[in-house]
């Protein structure tokens, strides 16, 4: 058998000689690692074995061949772009999606193709791990590192179905890592800082937008689900609250009834009697969906940090530790499935000074009040 000679550069090495082994089955001399090379549809495949053992590159090289026939003839030349449409009408359109969630999947994969240069017409098969690397690497430096690694996943996982669909061998995005997000204190309003918000927003004359501050302050419900809140989801009779998240569901998709805490219970009150008797029990209780401009501009207008929506969910939350109300009992409130180990992580400063109180009323002690007729230990000898 006439042996073959094929130079080739390397990762990690100076370039080298391939030689023929077997089928498909090469040797770098000098370094003596193992490569797989094969060749379909027009295109020669060359994957490193990443061993010096014959016997282990035998058995990796029957797993590359079998990917190498799993691939599709005559879809080499297809592109990112095109491979995208497919997961979005396959892969993404199959799964069990809120709106929002599909929405947000599609804005990612938008802002990747618009952010890599030329990936959208880029063949699938010819994007290599190293150009993964240099569109995170300097993705990192433009946006923020949650968007970030969202925008990493979308990418992995349109490559990971073009992998499974047959029209690559394997997934280059692999083996880049997402990038470790460092948890920030969330800005909580003061009670004060509440009032003054609201306060802002009625002399605004955006009673709405106040209307829907107060609500997301004294419920705790995120945004959507204080937005779909109806007026039969109220039993002022019981005492409770019931929260669905209307079309969209709530973030667990599981409904939950809560305790019409008092200032909830007097503000929707004071809000249908203003409204008058007509109210249906399927009208929503809030007449709008959001109000995020509004609370920017009176934040502004009132010297306040920059609060949002969720800030309000921070306040209840807040209001309710200090309360010392068990972080069990607050999570089943907020709607989080793990016993309050969410509320102790987000809400970890507020816990120490919880603790901190707590640990104040610790003032029994065996020595405070000795009888009179107990003989202290450093004389009971004499």
């Amino acid at each position: 058998m006439k042996t073959r000679h094929t130079p080739l550069p390397t990762e990690g090495e100076q370039a080298g000689t391939l030689r023929r082994v077997a089928s498909n089955l090469y040797r770098m001399e000098p370094y003596g690692t193992y490569y797989a090379v094969n060749k379909k549809d027009g295109k020669q495949f060359r994957q490193s074995l990443k061993t010096k053992d014959r016997k282990l590159a035998e058995r990796r090289l029957r797993e590359v061949m079998e990917k190498v026939e799993r691939l599709k003839a005559g879809t080499g030349r297809l592109t990112f772009g095109e491979i995208a449409k497919q997961f979005i009408g396959s892969e993404l359109a199959a799964r069990d999606l809120k709106r929002q969630s599909r929405a947000d999947c599609l804005v990612r994969i938008a802002s990747l193709q618009r952010t890599w240069r030329g990936l959208s017409l880029t063949p699938v098969r010819d994007i290599k791990t190293k150009d993964c690397e240099q569109w995170f690497a300097g993705r990192k430096q433009q946006i923020h590192a949650q968007r970030l690694n969202n925008e990493l996943g979308i990418l992995k996982q349109i490559l990971a179905f073009a992998e499974r669909e047959g029209f690559i061998m394997s997934n280059p995005a692999t083996p880049i890592r997402r990038v470790k997000i460092v948890a920030v204190e969330p800005t909580i309003p003061t009670r004060d800082q509440f009032t003054l918000l609201v306060a802002t927003l009625r002399k605004m004359g955006n009673h709405d937008a106040a209307d829907f501050v107060e609500l997301l302050g004294y419920s705790g419900t995120r945004r959507n689900e204080g937005a779909s809140l109806t007026w039969g989801d109220i039993d002022f009779d019981r005492g409770t609250f019931r929260v669905t998240g209307g079309a969209e569901g709530t973030k667990n998709r599981q409904t939950r009834r809560v305790p019409l805490f008092p200032n909830l219970r007097r503000f929707l009150l004071n809000l249908r009697q203003q409204r008058g008797d007509t109210i249906q029990t399927d009208a929503r209780i809030m007449r709008i969906q959001q109000c995020r401009d509004g609370i920017h501009l009176a934040c502004k207008l009132a010297g306040l940090p920059p609060f949002d929506h969720h800030a309000m969910r921070h306040f209840f939350a807040s209001n309710a530790i200090e309360q010392n109300i068990d972080f069990r009992v607050i999570a089943g409130w907020l709607g989080h499935k793990d016993g309050g180990l969410l509320v102790a992580k987000v809400y970890g400063h507020l816990c120490v000074q919880h603790s901190d109180a707590m640990a104040r009323r610790m003032t029994f002690s065996a020595t405070a009040g000795t009888p009179a007729n107990v003989v202290p230990i450093e004389n009971a000898s004499s």
